[in-house]
């Protein structure tokens, strides 16, 4: 057990808790219930499960074993063994795919041998050949590798030894294609015994890309493509990305090298939004579509608005494999709406709330169904310096972002400071009429708005439900000025 985990006999106190730190991280969570219902229900078990060790290396592992109950049928003990399957597995898999590479290397051999054949008996390049014997697999519904091998042997063929080497060639072929689909044309031979036109692909085809043509025509497609597209493997632990294209490297910054083998979480960063992260977990936990817009960061550090589309892909038993994502930088769109709100929603002079916006926020309040204070104050331009330069509008714009200033450190953060009119700023939140009123005290006696000093201020109150039950009518109320405070 020491081992397996990556310590010596004695480095630590073995227990439950640090066996489940150890596990991969996103599958702690359904471990610990896992073991928890073993508690419960009892019986013998045969988990299979991956853990990461004190050097941070992966481990595949298999427990194995079965509970002692008491009388009463409570789970009193678990004991079993725990199998290391890691080098298992690695030879295994170092063993299949020097297999595999050995059968290819064999019938790359006889797919050679044919292409030869073709491309001597009908006066064809080496990629029309290919090309050829291609599509006769797509129509004949054989892999390559068995129309190759069956051309190669069948030439020296009893039957066919009277036959000039390309009418053997069609002869093959065409038995291939007998019962499997039509039987696609070959190249026609001029008088003198040679080809004519060479033939082409798109030739012998219909509008319809060839099932053996479609793999590599959407392989090429979707690393050419504009937009970046990526691959996450779902059955692996912490869903790395497995494929990128080129779009995509070319809009994180990131080589390829330092993306593959990680999860996507890697572009998030100090302005990502943390609740909208989660919700986008709990979509992909459940399977389903995320269509969203995120903050990420590319490797420079600058950051950008990633609109984001991840679709699953299921294998025959409906198991989600794969996550499908799609990716492009918004940025510019983003911040053009951004624009446009502030500009329908805040003052462009003092960076308030507007009316429009203010109106919203109560109305949002009201829902709610609490206790709500307004107070408006208004610039009335009667004060001792009225005819000076103050009175343009200008300079009693700047009167009132001071005196908005001012208020807005002297309020706690759930009340409201916003202007409603070109003169007058209006003060709400659920809080008492006194909580209002102590905060423009505060905020008179820290020497608000030096320069609206020398304008009056007058201000009217209102509150729900006293004066108003919609926001409309609470505003209406509150324009009602009740007394001067300059």
């Amino acid at each position: 057990m020491y081992s397996i985990y990556g310590f010596e006999v004695g480095d630590v106190v073995p227990s439950l808790e640090l066996i489940t730190s150890h596990q991969i991280p996103g599958d702690r969570r359904q471990w610990a219930d896992r073991f928890d219902r073993l508690l419960v229900d009892g019986g013998p078990f045969c988990w299979r499960y991956a853990i990461l060790d004190s050097r941070q290396q992966q481990r595949e592992l298999v427990a194995t074993g079965s509970c002692i109950v008491d009388d009463a049928g409570t789970v009193i003990e678990v004991r079993g063994f725990l199998v290391d399957l890691t080098e298992s597995l690695r030879t295994y898999h170092a063993a299949e795919v020097t297999k595999a590479v050995r059968q290819s290397a064999e019938t790359r051999t006889t797919i050679d041998q044919a292409k030869g054949v073709m491309m001597a008996s009908f006066d064809l390049d080496e990629q029309q050949a290919f090309d050829l014997l291609r599509l006769h697999s797509s129509y004949a519904n054989l892999k390559l590798r068995d129309i190759a091998s069956t051309l190669v042997a069948r030439l020296a063929a009893s039957d066919l030894a009277q036959l000039p080497p390309r009418q053997r060639v069609a002869n093959i072929l065409g038995d291939l294609a007998d019962g499997r689909g039509p039987t696609l044309p070959l190249p026609r031979s001029d008088a003198n015994g040679l080809s004519g036109k060479k033939p082409s692909t798109a030739s012998a085809s219909t509008s319809r890309i060839p099932a053996a043509d479609l793999p590599r025509t959407l392989v090429h497609a979707v690393d050419d493509a504009a937009q970046s597209i990526t691959i996450a493997d779902w059955a692996a632990p912490d869903r790395p990305l497995v494929y990128v294209n080129a779009a995509f490297v070319a809009l994180t910054g990131y080589p390829a090298e330092e993306i593959l083998g990680r999860n996507c979480r890697f572009l998030q960063g100090a302005d990502t939004d943390p609740d909208q992260v989660l919700a986008i977990r709990g979509l992909l936990a459940d399977g389903k579509e995320v269509r969203t817009v995120l903050r990420n960061y590319r490797k420079d550090g600058t950051a950008f608005w990633n609109e984001m589309h991840l679709s699953g892909v299921r294998d025959d038993a409906g198991r989600l494999t794969h996550y499908i994502g799609y990716q492009v930088d918004v940025s510019e769109r983003v911040e053009r709406e951004h624009q446009l709100y502030q500009l329908a929603y805040f003052d462009s002079d003092t960076g308030l709330p507007n009316r429009s916006n203010a109106e919203q926020q109560l109305a949002t309040l009201l829902a709610t169904g609490g206790k709500l204070e307004l107070l408006r104050i208004a610039l009335t331009g009667e004060g001792p310096e009225a005819g000076t330069a103050v009175d343009d509008r200008a300079a009693r714009s700047e009167a009132l972002a001071e005196l908005a200033r001012a208020l807005r450190t002297a309020y706690p953060a759930d009340v409201q400071v916003a202007r409603v009119d070109a003169d007058a700023l209006l003060i709400y939140g659920s809080v008492g009429a006194d909580v209002l009123i102590d905060g423009m005290s505060r905020a008179a006696r820290n020497g608000a708005a030096d320069s609206s000093a020398v304008l009056q201020l007058s201000y009217g109150f209102a509150g729900y439900p006293r004066d108003g039950l919609t926001a409309p009518s609470l505003l209406a109320a509150a324009e009602v000025l009740a007394g001067q405070l300059g």
